[in-house]
């Protein structure tokens, strides 16, 4: 559907919401389409198994304002000639992450909503090579980009190079192959 149809595909709620329950109903999950009812935590999880909450998205009672202002952040910042759409995706995409608005389907989803907003700045290289499947190939430093870029997030005193690094190299893999 992305491949053939992102012109028709936005950056809003509506379509956030869309693809989301798209996605949901091929695991056969009844809940797609809706943001998170409770709240939740990203927890990690050590080599002995010992869990710790890495990270506190926004709270459920939240999540649909905050989607409401990353939508808007992003209309404006998109229109900004001095803001490089290839360093504007991976802001939203973290901060799409941070606000984590559904109970599951969260990092598929940014991995969707990044090959959108790629298609839609030009840059279609998901019609030769998976980026999703370059994310799985560095999986570790993905991961590890996101938990660096997320921290202080909630505070507004993260930084977002972390990610932007692992998302130029995973692009750049993608070109050469």
């Amino acid at each position: 559907m992305i491949h053939l149809n992102y012109d028709s595909i936005e950056f809003c709620q509506t379509d956030i919401l869309r693809l989301h329950q798209i996605l949901m109903s091929v695991a056969g999950y009844e809940y797609g389409g809706q943001y998170k009812s409770d709240d939740n935590v990203i927890l990690e999880v050590d080599a002995y198994g010992n869990r710790k909450v890495r990270f506190r998205p926004i709270p459920a009672s939240e999540t649909k304002q905050a989607m409401e202002q990353l939508e808007l952040a992003y209309m404006e910042a998109k229109s900004d000639a001095g803001i490089h759409q290839l360093l504007l995706i991976p802001c939203v995409i973290l901060d799409f992450l941070c606000i984590h608005p559904f109970k599951d389907g969260n990092g598929r989803m940014s991995r969707l909503l990044s090959l959108v907003l790629l298609y839609k700045n030009g840059y279609d290289i998901g019609k030769y090579i998976s980026f999703e499947e370059q994310i799985n190939h560095y999986k570790a430093w993905y991961y590890d980009a996101l938990k660096k870029s997320s921290m202080g997030w909630d505070t507004n005193d993260n930084s977002y190079f972390p990610l932007l690094k692992i998302f130029y190299l995973l692009y750049l893999c993608v070109i050469k192959n």
